[in-house]
């Protein structure tokens, strides 16, 4: 038991384990939000579709809305051979 073997690991937290501070601050923010009956995406949803409302934020708001909606793609990188032959399939949905 002189120390740990090479790639073991001991103690700690076990993976997935949630932070206390922002979890504790969640749910107080949850509570806050369901006792005065507001909804945040709701309320950028509804800025989005305001006529009124200045168009850089309602942009902003679509923005930030969007990454709750749709995930967002990664960047690829080829790593193949220069003259390798790369096959495009069209797909046409009706």
């Amino acid at each position: 038991m002189a120390g740990s073997r090479p790639g073991e690991r001991r103690g700690g937290r076990q993976a997935g384990t949630p932070n206390r501070e922002p979890t504790a601050f969640r749910t107080q923010l949850q509570a806050y939000c369901d006792s005065i009956g507001a909804d945040p995406h709701k309320t950028m949803a509804d800025l989005i579709v305001d006529p009124e409302a200045d168009k850089p934020l309602r942009f902003n708001a679509a923005k930030e809305l969007a990454q709750y909606l749709q995930a967002k793609l990664k960047s690829v990188e080829h790593s193949g051979a220069v003259d390798h032959h790369v096959e495009v399939i069209q797909v046409t949905l009706e």
